[in-house]
């Protein structure tokens, strides 16, 4: 049975190395190993990243924090084993990867063209409901317009110059709204205010 890698052997670095070339070790081999870069590898060579991965993680884990790094430092000479060779990062992982390929970026991007396509569905959706309401049917439409009918009854819109014709002065919230020589008649949860079209 092969030794087992020390965590310096995973991330390919030697035990003198800085904290701050341990960190681009590991994040040089995260990059080459992260399962994004293994989009449409064999089952094999997959599950072989994925292990590797949780290697990288774990000897980045320990080494990254001094005090559980001293410590590992000291079991690591205790033990007698002669180190493996190291590896060189910027020879990156012993794992071939696959590359950047067009088919493998369309992959990746297919979760947000179809969250584009979901938030255009709902804005189309949304302007349709909101446009798709008859403004004709609001009392707030009929403003400065002529009606004829009685209250409680629905109001027809007309010509100012339609016999019994009243004109809309106002649509108020309450019907003490409505000025002097107005009649405040129901419309909804609005008031009309009335009054005759010809003076």
């Amino acid at each position: 049975m092969p030794p087992v890698p020390t965590h310096y052997e995973v991330l390919g670095v030697d035990p003198s190395t800085s904290p701050e070339d341990l960190r681009r070790a590991y994040v040089q081999r995260a990059r080459a190993l992260h399962p994004d870069r293994q989009v449409g590898a064999d089952p094999t060579r997959a599950a072989q990243a994925a292990r590797a991965m949780q290697e990288v993680n774990e000897a980045w884990r320990v080494l990254r924090d001094p005090v559980a790094r001293a410590d590992y430092d000291t079991r690591m000479r205790a033990s007698d084993r002669p180190p493996l060779p190291v590896r060189d990062p910027a020879m990156g992982p012993p794992l071939a990867t696959i590359p950047d390929e067009p088919v493998v970026r369309v992959v990746r991007g297919l979760p947000w063209v179809a969250a584009a396509l979901v938030l255009a569905a709902i804005f189309v959706f949304t302007a349709f409901a909101a446009g798709g309401d008859d403004e004709d049917d609001s009392p707030r439409a009929l403003a400065n317009r002529c009606v004829v009918g009685a209250a409680g009854s629905r109001l027809q819109e007309v010509d100012c110059d339609a016999e019994g014709a009243q004109l809309v002065a106002l649509v108020a919230v309450r019907a003490s709204q409505c000025g002097p020589g107005s009649s405040a008649t129901p419309a909804g949860d609005l008031w009309l205010c009335l009054r005759p079209a010809h003076d």
